[in-house]
């Protein structure tokens, strides 16, 4: 079975799109992590498909998360809580 994002929000730019996962961290375990790996493979796969001009960037919503990333060398992925996902989405967007 194919892996596929949560969900993908578009920008009034055709070109620009936001893939969404979504993670529970319950426990010890840090589910945001996996949300960082499974965006990172699917920005790699949309960058060597045929989409010409298409800006693609990633936001992991980890419930119960610690972990925050406000950027990353590419600035194409962000992590935020379930609660404050306006300013990370925000920049995503712009």
């Amino acid at each position: 079975m194919p892996l596929r994002p949560d969900f993908v929000l578009k920008s009034d730019n055709p070109h620009h799109v936001v893939l969404v996962e979504a993670k529970l961290t319950e426990g010890d375990s840090t589910y945001e992590r996996d949300g960082i790996r499974d965006l990172m493979a699917y920005l790699a796969d949309l960058d060597h498909a045929s989409h010409p001009g298409l800006l693609a960037k990633g936001l992991v919503v980890a419930w119960n998360a610690s972990a925050r990333l406000e950027s990353n060398p590419t600035g194409r992925i962000r992590v935020a809580a379930q609660g404050d996902i306006s300013g990370p989405l925000a920049d995503l967007l712009s």
